[in-house]
């Protein structure tokens, strides 16, 4: 038997780990601009590498086919079709191209077996659809997508390590059910023993997985790619095929000998297959495509419980992100289903070709740096949206239509949630093609704002509302005020609120809006959501708490939700009001729970407890919070990458504040990816993040990087902002904090200077960023020996910080410890073990005694005992120092400093010999 093939690149490889050993360092291997960091996996038709991408610093798979020039094309047709997928159980591709002519494809690396790995270990009944149904999703999409997979298998599916499916190896796959050529002249294919697997793999596919049609030559279908899935999920359920065939003669048989009870294998999973399963999966392994399942949508459908089924069909396909795709027919459907062939000409213009040009052309020209990366980031949302509204439409019209077994009332429930999804995309669409280039900033957020499609098969919730009135007359006036409320709903998303208050506030008031309830009570709360945005806080609260009110009374248990969450981030996060918004918060959990737990929703609470807790010093609570948002976030369908980020760098931020510097700069890092890969990397955004990952790395002790981080977010808000801008100011502030933990404090005072110069002009001398930079201001000062200014500043800096926050708030420490320097530097080693140890208790009463954050107080007050003289003291306090720097995330630097000091002081104490 031949050797197989070598890979080229594994001869570059391997040459290069010699020079490497020779020579010492060298140059990363490079496979386009990937640097390969080692092989995953080697097979007999090519190998995959891992490799990192270093422009946009994540890491990829390199996949590599051996063979001739259909190889090759077989390798392009893969990467072209999975790039036009964007789906979270389909391995998503980046990039396809040559290495010395060796074509390669770049895509998404996932960490976790093969689904037939997965399947080795015993698995429950439970588990096994649960991982398939993810599978089946995205074969659903490429289906959507019009691509046909050619090849399922559990080999061709890989499970992460969140336990999720995801698809990949479409290597077999085309368009429409277009077959790839045959290795043999004609279709026909022998019946006897000569029809062998290699013949089968020649016409497409693997043969224990092959439907009977391929088998003859047909082109390969949805239909057949169903079938293939029942076979591997038979496989999975009972530990072995349904059928064991070498030829299509044998295959034909099996298929037609009457159904027995499946036997079990031993690699079956434990617990009963439900009947219902049974069924599902008997019929997607009928002889004739046509007897199948309609689609795999309906397959996954009957194979869920039945108080599942019509959620899943509004979130399954509908969730595909099928950016710029036209769904074409991939197999001949039975006549009914033309009767929901309206989708198209239902979303109209909302979303159009012609639209969607407008849309893209306006946001581009805008004159800011990130405006060409919002326009087709928008785009690409906005197309994704119209996807899934359309898919919900046919799902919805089938259920009724088709198969029978939704009655006609749910499905116009079902429809009229569709009607106001496409009048709010309708709305925000106009918006942005008629002024997307004021708009460029919000236009991304606002994009993925618009509320979720699958809310529209949550029949439970549709029903609980109260019905709308059937009078034509005020049936007519309650569709206008809808146009009304759609519009004051894109206002605000634009971040138009004094614009979104007065449209919503119009709706709310109008006499056929408070005849009917669950308008009334979304009308207001988007008056009092966008009253706090504008400012005005009194009227915003009474507004939700009406709409609250209204909602209750209606039975529209997610209105109600987002009123209680509104109020508790009004009146507890804007406001200042911490118990109230807390109490607000608890009426908002027990109202999303109402709701059936609704992923938007939850994320939006999740957020606003997460905000709470951090103003309340809670940094745990915090982190946990906004580690729940991020979840709901991942969780929800559409690209949501712009709140992901944003709770992403509130986890890392939290977790800086507790010390868990390592921990904090790991989330912080993939904020700034997950945000430049929506935003661009101009986008002030990027900025924000870029501060952040200064201050993370300064505590890391890595100072170069994070100064470099400094003058990038500088960059970034002096491209988008007016030079007196808050952000100019921050980005300023921060660069002076890495110029003086660098050791030029003369650099950092000026810079330290032109902030607080530019936050009091702009913020007024009252403000919290007042505060902490004048903090700043006297750390500088006293670096560089001007101690009684110093103590003017952190004097004046203390006296604001209580009068902003009270005397037991976090934020006091720093200032705290910069008097306890200043003590140290002048002097007075008493006055600065009471300032150190004062700003040791605040941190005990906010973090508790298991946190890192103490620490920083701790290490000063071993400082100042040992100038003291009280050596015994100065252990006591670097000895809780050094355990709580030994906790995961801590800065190795920090530790390092409290473990010398502790030699010292131990040295000290020791009794004289």
């Amino acid at each position: 038997m031949a050797p197989p093939p070598r890979d080229p690149i594994e001869l570059a490889w391997v040459a290069a780990e010699v020079h490497r050993r020779l020579f010492g360092d060298a140059a990363p291997l490079r496979v386009g601009r990937f640097e390969l960091r080692g092989r995953l996996g080697h097979g007999a038709m090519g190998t995959v590498w891992a490799a990192v991408d270093p422009e946009l610093d994540r890491e990829v798979a390199i996949k590599v086919l051996f063979g001739d020039d259909r190889d090759a094309a077989r390798l392009r047709r893969e990467a072209q079709a999975m790039a036009r997928l964007r789906h979270p159980n389909v391995v998503a591709v980046y990039e396809v191209g040559t290495w010395r002519e060796v074509p390669f494809v770049a895509m998404e690396r996932v960490d976790g077996p093969t689904l037939r790995g997965w399947m080795s270990e015993t698995r429950t009944v439970q588990e096994v659809l649960a991982v398939f149904e993810g599978a089946g999703r995205g074969l659903a999409a490429a289906h959507a997508a019009g691509l046909v997979h050619g090849d399922f298998k559990p080999d061709n599916v890989l499970v992460d390590a969140a336990g999720a499916a995801r698809v990949a190896d479409f290597g077999l796959a085309r368009a429409g059910g277009e077959s790839a050529p045959p290795a043999t002249a004609g279709p026909t294919v022998a019946t006897g023993p000569a029809a062998t697997a290699t013949q089968a793999t020649a016409l497409g596919g693997t043969p224990a997985y092959m439907a009977p049609e391929l088998w003859r030559g047909e082109p390969a279908t949805a239909r057949s790619d169903q079938f293939a899935f029942a076979v591997a999920l038979h496989e999975a359920l009972w530990g072995r095929r349904p059928f064991d065939a070498a030829t299509p003669a044998a295959l034909d048989a099996a298929l037609r000998a009457p159904p027995s009870r499946p036997a079990r294998g031993p690699g079956a999973a434990r617990g009963a297959v439900p009947a219902r399963v049974r069924r599902a999966i008997a019929r997607a392994l009928l002889p004739s495509p046509a007897g199948r399942h309609a689609d795999l949508p309906a397959f996954l459908a009957a194979l869920a419980p039945p108080s599942r089924r019509w959620a899943w069909l509004g979130a399954g396909v509908g969730a595909a992100a099928l950016a710029g795709v036209a769904v074409i027919a991939l197999a001949p459907r039975p006549a009914p289903v033309e009767l929901c062939g309206g989708a198209d000409v239902a979303l109209g213009e909302a979303w159009s070709a012609e639209r969607a040009t407008r849309v893209r052309a306006a946001i581009a020209a805008a004159d800011r740096p990130f405006a060409a990366d919002a326009a087709t980031r928008v785009t690409a949302i906005l197309d994704e949206h119209a996807a899934r509204w359309r898919a919900m439409h046919r799902q919805a019209c089938r259920a009724t239509r088709v198969h029978r077994s939704q009655p006609e009332a749910d499905l116009a429930l079902r429809l009229g949630c569709l009607a106001e999804r496409r009048r709010e995309l309708d709305a925000l669409s106009a918006r942005l093609a008629a002024a997307g280039g004021e708009l460029v900033e919000q236009a991304v957020r606002a994009a993925s704002g618009l509320p979720p499609i699958e809310r529209c098969a949550d029949l439970a919730s549709l029903r609980a509302r109260a019905p709308i009135p059937v009078e034509p007359a005020v049936a007519a006036a309650l569709d206008g005020l809808r146009d009304q409320l759609a519009a004051a709903r894109a206002a605000y998303l634009a971040g138009r609120y004094d614009e979104a208050r007065a449209g919503a506030r119009a709706v709310a008031t109008d006499p056929a809006a408070a005849a009917h309830a669950p308008l009334a009570a979304e009308a207001g709360t988007l008056a009092g959501v966008a009253g706090y945005r504008a400012g005005d806080h009194g009227a915003a609260e009474a507004e939700l708490e009406a709409a609250l009110t209204a909602a209750i009374a209606a039975g529209d248990d997610l209105v109600a939700g987002e009123a209680a969450t509104a109020l508790a981030h009004g009146v507890g996060y804007v406001a200042g009001r911490l118990a109230d918004g807390q109490r607000w918060a608890r009426v908002a959990e027990a109202q999303v729970q109402r709701a059936g737990d609704d992923l938007a929703l939850r994320a939006a609470l999740a957020n606003t407890q997460g905000n709470l807790a951090d103003a309340a010093g809670d940094y745990h609570a915090a982190a946990a919070a906004f580690a729940r948002a991020a979840q709901a976030w991942r969780a929800l369908p559409g690209d949501h990458r712009v709140d992901l980020g944003g709770a992403l760098q509130n986890q890392g931020n939290a977790l800086r504040f507790l010390g868990r510097h390592v921990d904090a700069l790991a989330l912080l890092e993939e904020a700034e990816r997950t945000w430049r890969g929506v935003l661009g990397a101009e986008h002030p955004l990027l900025a924000m993040v870029a501060g952040n990952l200064a201050v993370a790395l300064r505590a890391a002790g890595r100072h170069d990087e994070a100064l470099a981080w400094s003058e990038r977010a500088l960059a970034i808000d002096r491209a988008n902002f007016p030079p007196d801008h808050p952000n100019v100011g921050m980005s300023l502030g921060a660069i002076g904090v890495g110029l003086l933990a660098a050791e030029r404090p003369a650099e950092a005072l000026a810079r330290f200077e032109e902030a607080l110069a530019l936050f009091t002009a702009r913020l007024g001398g009252e403000h919290p960023l007042v505060a902490a930079t004048t903090t700043n201001v006297g750390m500088a000062l006293t670096a560089l020996g001007r101690l009684d200014e110093a103590r003017a500043a952190l004097d004046g800096s203390l006296a604001l910080k209580l009068a902003l926050r009270g005397d037991r708030h976090p934020s006091l420490t720093s200032t705290l410890r910069a008097q306890g320097e200043l003590a140290l530097r002048a002097g007075q080693p008493r006055e600065a073990v009471a300032r150190f140890e004062r700003a040791v208790a605040i941190d005990l009463a906010a973090h508790g005694d298991d946190t890192p954050t103490v620490a920083a107080a701790l290490v000063g007050a071993g400082r100042a005992h040992l100038a003291l003289g009280d050596a015994g003291r100065a252990v006591t306090a670097l000895e809780r120092a050094e355990l709580l720097l030994q906790r995961p995330g801590a800065a190795p630097a920090e530790l390092a400093e409290a473990r010398a000091l502790l030699t010292t002081a131990r040295a000290a104490a020791a009794p004289a010999r």
